[in-house]
């Protein structure tokens, strides 16, 4: 990890396959074997040492052949185009968790495929639909959704 200092604070929606209360929230097997996902965040408030992430976003769609902690997974990272190259590295640099404590964050887990997955903040339950074209192809229907506030930073969840 390196010593750059980064904070995120903003809305993210995710939507996976499992049923409701997805079961890999808790290091529990998924409940149909596998793991398809989709994670969106509009980041309200950022940086990346000195890179401003206002009003930027980002995504991922993540397809695993078991749980997410088993890994083995497949993920596309999604930044958003008006990113500049400073913010587009730097956003990538945390989703990957290359500036994040090991199992610190959502980021950290989905890209390294680590055993400890963090519940979101502020989280409510919801129900999703997604349909992804292109190298991570599926569809999601009437499946689980959860929207959450999110405020992260290098360690971990800011309190």
């Amino acid at each position: 990890m390196s010593e750059t200092k980064w904070t995120l604070h903003g809305k993210e929606f995710a939507n996976c396959n499992c049923s409701y209360g997805c079961p890999c929230q808790f290091n529990a097997l998924p409940t149909y074997g596998n793991c398809s996902a989709v994670v969106g965040i509009q980041i309200e408030q950022g940086h990346h040492g000195n890179t401003s992430l206002d009003g930027l976003k980002v995504a991922g769609i993540f397809r695993y052949p078991g749980a997410v902690h088993q890994g083995n997974g497949e993920a596309l990272p999604i930044v958003d185009k008006r990113a500049n190259a400073a913010q587009r590295e730097a956003l990538l640099r945390i989703m990957s968790g290359q500036d994040t404590k090991p199992g610190a964050t959502m980021f950290q887990v989905f890209f390294s495929m680590l055993t400890k997955v963090h519940d979101p903040v502020f989280a409510e339950i919801g129900r999703g639909w997604t349909k992804t074209f292109g190298p991570i192809a599926y569809e999601l229907t009437d499946s689980y959704g959860q929207f959450a506030e999110l405020h992260l930073c290098q360690d971990g969840i800011v309190n």
